[in-house]
Formats: C-alpha cells, sequence, structure tokens
C-alpha cells in the first residue's frame, strides 16, 4: 500500500539519522601561529663572555682573578685593555699592578704570579654572605664569624683576619669600626718562601729547642671588660686601648695593654687587679703578645714608627717579662720608606700607612702587613708588604738586664733605661743594633761575662750609648 512505503522510507531515514549521531565528532584542523616558519635554535653568542660587577670575594681569590694565575691570564680577562702600574719600593712593596676595574687591583710578584687581589669599593665585591667594603665591624663578624687567633700571630689593630677566611684581611678605617679594604692574598707559607733571606738569618744556626721551659703553658684568666682593665692600668679614658689576654710568665695568663705610649701588665681577679709591670714605649705604634718560639709562653712584640721628612721607619722591638721586668731579646728595623720613592709611585709620605702583623715560630718572626696609599678621601691603592724574616733569640741568660718595665707604678722611660740607640733615634738603627747578634747582648755584656770588662768599669770610647748603658750590674 501506498501509505506503507511511506512509513517505511520514514524509519528507515530516522534509522539512519540516530546511527549518524553515535559517531565520534570531527576534530578541527590544527591553527599553525608562525607561518610554518623554521624553527628558532638559540645559539651562544659569538665572542667571550667577561664576569661583571659585583663578584665573590673567596678564599682563591676575587671573582675570576685568582691566586697564582699569570699575568697574561688575568690580562685576557680585563675588557678594557691592559692598564699597568708599578710599585716599586726597595723593600717595602713591589708589585705589578693591573687595575681590572675601577677600584680592583690585582697584584703579580716577580714570580709573574697572581700574589693578591684588592676591593676597594663596596659594589666591586661581596662575600656569600653579603659583607664587604663598607661593611660594620659587628656585621663582619655576624656574617663570618669570629677572629682568627693564635699565639704566634699579632697584628695591627685596622687589621682583622677571620676563622672562615683566614688569608683574607679585612682594612678597617681609622675609626676601626668599618672595612675600608679588602685584600685577598697569599697565606703566610707561601709568603714565607718568597721572603728575601727566606731560609738563612744574620744570626746564624739558632738552637730549635728554645727555652728550657719549651712547652710550658698557664691556666685562661677570668674575662674582664677594656674599662676594668684601662681603670687598673691608669690610662686616659679617652685613649684608644688594645687589650690581650696571653701567658707572660705566671701560671694564670696576664692581660697586656697597649695604650698613650705605655705598655701595662694586670694579673689578678677583676675585683683585686694588680700592675705587674709597666713599660714606656714612645713612638710605640702598637704592642701584642706573640709566641716566637712555640714555647706556650708569649714574648711582646712592640712596632715603633718614627716620621722624619725625609723618611718614615718602621722598627721591631721584642720583649720578654721575666721576674716583673722586661729583657729585650731583639730590635731591628724592618721598614724604611723614603720621601724620593714615595713620590715614585705619586704619593707623599703622609699618605702612606704601613700596617704591620707578626708570625713567630722557630725562634724567627716573619714581618709582613699591608701598605695603605690613600690620596684624600680615596683609597689608592692597598697592597702586601714585603715579608721580613727577624731572628729572635729566646734563650735564656743568666743575669740577663732587664729593660723598661719595674714592679708596681715605677714606669722606666725607654729613653732613660739606655733603650735609645746611638744617634738619638730609635727608628736609626742599622748601625745602632747590637754587635753582638739578636739576642740584645752588647760588647760590654759578653766582655763582662768573660771577666775582661768589670761591669762598673767605664767603656771603650767606641761602645756605642746602649752597650754603656746596658752592662749588667754586680
Amino acid at each position: 500500500m501506498p501509505w506503507s512505503r511511506s512509513f517505511v522510507a520514514l524509519l528507515s531515514a530516522l534509522l539512519a539519522s540516530w546511527a549518524g549521531g553515535c559517531d565520534e565528532p570531527a576534530q578541527p584542523a590544527p591553527v599553525s601561529y608562525d607561518a610554518n616558519r623554521a624553527r628558532r635554535l638559540f645559539e651562544p653568542p659569538e665572542g667571550e663572555v667577561r664576569a661583571v660587577p659585583p663578584h665573590a670575594i673567596h678564599a682563591q681569590g676575587v671573582g675570576p682573578y685568582r691566586l697564582g694565575a699569570s699575568l697574561h691570564e688575568v690580562l685576557g680577562l680585563s675588557s678594557r685593555g691592559p692598564r699597568v702600574t708599578l710599585i716599586r719600593l726597595d723593600g717595602v712593596a713591589d708589585y705589578s699592578l693591573v687595575q681590572a676595574e675601577d677600584a680592583l687591583l690585582v697584584g703579580v710578584d716577580d714570580l709573574n704570579e697572581v700574589g693578591f687581589v684588592s676591593v676597594l669599593d663596596e659594589e666591586i665585591a661581596r662575600t656569600d654572605s653579603g659583607v664587604g667594603v663598607g661593611s660594620e665591624l659587628s656585621a663582619l663578624h655576624e656574617a663570618l664569624g669570629p677572629a682568627l687567633r693564635a699565639p704566634d700571630l699579632a697584628m695591627h689593630p685596622r687589621l682583622v683576619a677571620l676563622e672562615a677566611l683566614p688569608d683574607v684581611r679585612f682594612l678597617l678605617d681609622p675609626t676601626r669600626t668599618r672595612v675600608a679594604a679588602v685584600v685577598v692574598r697569599r697565606g703566610p707559607d707561601r709568603a714565607r718562601a718568597l721572603a728575601p733571606g727566606a731560609g738563612s738569618d744574620a744570626a746564624g744556626d739558632l738552637d730549635q729547642g728554645g727555652d728550657a721551659g719549651a712547652g710550658a703553658t698557664c691556666a685562661a684568666g677570668p674575662d674582664i671588660p677594656v674599662e676594668d682593665l684601662r681603670r687598673a692600668a691608669e690610662l686616659p679614658a679617652d685613649v684608644a686601648v688594645v687589650a690581650a689576654s696571653a701567658c707572660l710568665a705566671g701560671e694564670v695568663s696576664e692581660n697586656l695593654l697597649f695604650g698613650d705610649g705605655k705598655l701595662v701588665v694586670l694579673a689578678g681577679e677583676p675585683d683585686k687587679l694588680r700592675r705587674l709591670a709597666v713599660h714606656a714605649a714612645p713612638g710605640a705604634r702598637f704592642a701584642a703578645p706573640v709566641d716566637v718560639d712555640g714555647d706556650g709562653r708569649s714574648e711582646v712584640a712592640v712596632v715603633l714608627e718614627s716620621e722624619r721628612p725625609e723618611a718614615r721607619v718602621v722598627s721591631l722591638e721584642v720583649l720578654r717579662l721575666d721576674g716583673g721586668r722586661f729583657t729585650r731579646l731583639a730590635e731591628r728595623e724592618v721598614y724604611r720608606l723614603s720621601a724620593q720613592s714615595a713620590t715614585w709611585v705619586g704619593a707623599r709620605l703622609d699618605e702612606i700607612e704601613l700596617l704591620v702583623e707578626l708570625h713567630g715560630g722557630s725562634q724567627r718572626l716573619q714581618v709582613s702587613g699591608l701598605y695603605v696609599h690613600r690620596g684624600g678621601q680615596r683609597l689608592e691603592a692597598v697592597a702586601p708588604l714585603l715579608p721580613v724574616t727577624m731572628a729572635v733569640d729566646t734563650r735564656r741568660r743568666r743575669g740577663a738586664p732587664g729593660l723598661g718595665g719595674l714592679l708596681g707604678d715605677a714606669g722606666l722611660n725607654g729613653r732613660d733605661a739606655g733603650l735609645q740607640g746611638a744617634g738619638g733615634d730609635r727608628g736609626a738603627a742599622p748601625d745602632a743594633a747590637p754587635r753582638s747578634g739578636v739576642g740584645g747582648a752588647s760588647r760590654a755584656d759578653d766582655n763582662a761575662r768573660r771577666g775582661s770588662l768589670p761591669a762598673s768599669a767605664p767603656a771603650p770610647s767606641g761602645t756605642p750609648r746602649r752597650a754603656r748603658d746596658a752592662g749588667p750590674r754586680r
């Protein structure tokens, strides 16, 4: 029938549409955003990539400037071309300086190797903990820990070494509160190998056994505030004082104070401090205990400086506290900078400072430190001083005269005690040094011990004034 055929056609169409609705929808065509351009590959730029400030201060150097590198390697790191200047100060400093940045100096020694790197501006480099030039001293200790302390080490109060970076020197400003420069340099062992006269000494072979009391030590004394020590030493309140605790003579460590040109040794409990010895040291820049021979007892090193129109002279005196008196063991001029030499580096004498540090051991002191050139308010250069080796005979002698300090308050002026060299100047002394070697014994002392010249007899006319004054008494 016609209607039945129409019904069958309609049913077929409905079934076909239902079957088609179960298929997955067609996926849209992918859209291309780069218009079929070739894929880009990022390659390293042509040429060299150079490090730029701020650099990292570390034990091996500053940023890419590392200790021991050659001058050729250093010049290859600089993008501004070679800017090399020379510091040629006889016996004081001898380096080629590469100004790698505006305030970053790389010092190359006579072996053509980097011996130090100096940072003179806070924008140039910092440590990993974020401290450097411009940091407060308190922030320096908070970031890097305590100061480096050792019985055979003594440093100028404006030099700071830390346990975390023992071969780095932080130079403080004159107020000793803020870092003015950072110097990364070779350690003392490497510097000693480069020292003039290393391995030999004018004193000849010394008895390395040292004192008969080798190995002696003492118990640590109480921790006493500096202001309490100042009052007990009767030092003025407006004078900068350097205090240190050391084993000098007794069973308990004593307190050594230096200030106002005076050296004072205190001992006892905080409420019962007494003065053991007082030593006048006019012209002294600082004094500190240092164990010269490793016997557990510290000697006292006094660094003196005299400045005249024609030269600046730094000398070193080594004393030992013995029976309430100071005995001189050795003295020597260690650095001399003439006004003419200063002009060679574009400076005046009053613009240069020589800040000394001392390392003791085997009856010798290695003298080093920092050369500082300041032009106005700006630091022009900071470099390590050339190391000088000084022999110190610490062996005790019977009847050795005590110099300088007396028991109680009777301080003895060094000039009145015969400490002044021939010619009236303490710093002038190659010719004013004792003639019988570094032990401090004069010709009159030797003759008196041999019995050829009584202590009360007048000294020969050619004997220096010190020999006449320092003869032993019977």
